[in-house]
């Protein structure tokens, strides 16, 4: 082999302080290939880095939120659903009055123990239920000259097409008037215990006394039965009678 050709495949050993050619060399000394190498690295961070931000610290507010949803659009869905739902509420109350849907609370205890003095009772018109045998309905009657508060009293006989006979529970005797079908302005199917709540130290909170009336609204039987008769004799403890109860 020719020795110029020799010298040109001379091979560097690895660790050799061998130097690299002097055109190969960057101002600085170091070799050119390492400069070019850093200048492509701090190019390549510099283009992934994301651009900075300036920062709005005075100007108009902004007009979307962060779903892109312009507030005032979202400000309007917000007060047409309280309206809708405040329209429907109050739909619902009105159709419910309709039917003849009300509420009574009881100032006697002439229904005990079914209904005690201060309970809640929830009334449906003849729309919803026609009164039978049985049951407990709220009417207004005359009696003589004088027009009786509203009475909440159980229906217990029939004197005739479209006439009742009506008894307190506690009481001992029917009642000594009749009760025409257009005197009754609603039948009973729910109680709400509102007795229990006069004492707060026995009720605890008004919110606890609220949820208590609710549940009892909820799950109370619609029908009220009977209970057995109880002589007042027998029991001296119990409460007064009476047949009255006030509309609310």
């Amino acid at each position: 082999m020719p020795l110029r050709e020799m010298r040109a495949s001379r091979v560097i050993p690895s660790g050799s302080r061998h130097q690299a050619p002097r055109s190969m060399r960057s101002s600085a000394g170091a070799p050119k290939w390492h400069h070019d190498r850093e200048v492509t690295i701090q190019n390549a961070d510099a283009a992934a880095a994301p651009a900075a931000q300036p920062l709005a610290l005075s100007g108009a507010p902004p007009t979307s939120d962060s779903t892109g949803i312009p507030l005032r659009r979202r400000l309007v869905r917000s007060t047409l659903g309280w309206v809708m739902t405040a329209a429907l509420a109050l739909a619902a109350i009105v159709a419910l009055r309709l039917m003849g849907v009300g509420s009574q609370i009881v100032l006697t205890s002439s229904m005990a123990p079914a209904i005690l003095a201060g309970d809640a009772v929830i009334t449906v018109g003849s729309r919803l239920h026609q009164p039978e045998i049985g049951d407990v309905v709220v009417y207004h009657v005359r009696w003589g000259s004088e027009e009786l508060p509203p009475i909440s009293h159980r229906i217990v006989a029939s004197r005739g097409p479209g006439v009742w006979t009506t008894k307190g529970d506690y009481n001992a005797e029917d009642d000594p008037w009749p009760v025409p079908q257009e005197r009754i302005s609603g039948v009973v199917i729910l109680r709400v215990p509102l007795h229990y709540f006069r004492d707060s130290r026995v009720a605890g909170t008004t919110v606890g006394a609220m949820v208590a009336a609710g549940v009892a609204v909820l799950f109370w039987p619609r029908r009220l039965v009977a209970a057995e008769s109880v002589d007042p004799a027998d029991d001296p403890s119990s409460p007064p009678r009476g047949r009255h109860a006030r509309e609310r």
